[in-house]
């Protein structure tokens, strides 16, 4: 399809190819780096297992509300460990994958819950799920957490910029389980006034 119309209509990736963009390219919409990430998946593929690609990419990928990776996703909307959730829970987290802004359950409910049932029956239809537990799954209710930093309002950029320059110089391991306190010189009455100037002159424009 991308050819024919002689442009990115379509996008195309397996899990080894998106890991492959997630660590080693650009987001660009290229022909040249579909090129590039199919030779990385490859060489992935020649190195690591289908259950280690899996895990690494479960690690890296986006879940929203600035979660990057399961264990993540599952602090940031149900205060628990990834091992610690439940069927209905996990059904959510692996149902935001695919768009996590048009799924999230905090903004857009409805599709959340139309997503998560159908995770829930595929699993059932794979056989990850028993009948009783999928039955329990869809009629659990669940207690979603907000998301109550600060800065995800006052400061977003600022914030994901520091958090990928830990991620680089310390690793996820450290930056999501050690524990770190960091101070950051971000003026949150700094940043208000500046995201309301420039909400202001863009209406104005």
């Amino acid at each position: 399809r991308n050819l024919i119309a002689r442009r990115v209509v379509q996008g195309a990736s397996t899990i080894t190819q998106q890991l492959a963009k997630q660590i080693f390219l650009k987001p660009e919409r290229k022909f040249t780096r579909k090129i590039r990430e199919q030779l990385l998946a490859i060489e992935i593929e020649r190195n690591f297992s289908k259950p280690e690609i899996l895990q690494y990419y479960l690690n890296q990928v986006y879940f929203g509300q600035r979660a990057y990776g399961v264990e993540a996703a599952a602090r940031s909307y149900f205060h628990k460990h990834i091992k610690e959730v439940t069927p209905a829970e996990a059904a959510l987290i692996a149902g935001l994958v695919k768009a996590p802004t048009s799924f999230s359950p905090l903004h857009n409910p409805i599709r959340c819950r139309e997503r998560q049932l159908y995770v829930l029956r595929r699993m059932r239809e794979t056989g990850k799920l028993e009948e009783e537990k999928y039955k329990a799954a869809i009629a659990e209710e669940l207690r979603i957490y907000p998301e109550d930093d600060p800065n995800s309002s006052v400061a977003p950029y600022y914030l994901e910029h520091v958090r990928q320059l830990m991620m680089s110089k310390y690793g996820q391991e450290a930056v999501y389980k050690g524990g770190l306190t960091i101070e950051t010189a971000a003026d949150n009455d700094l940043s208000s006034a500046a995201n309301k100037a420039v909400r202001s002159n863009l209406e104005e424009l």
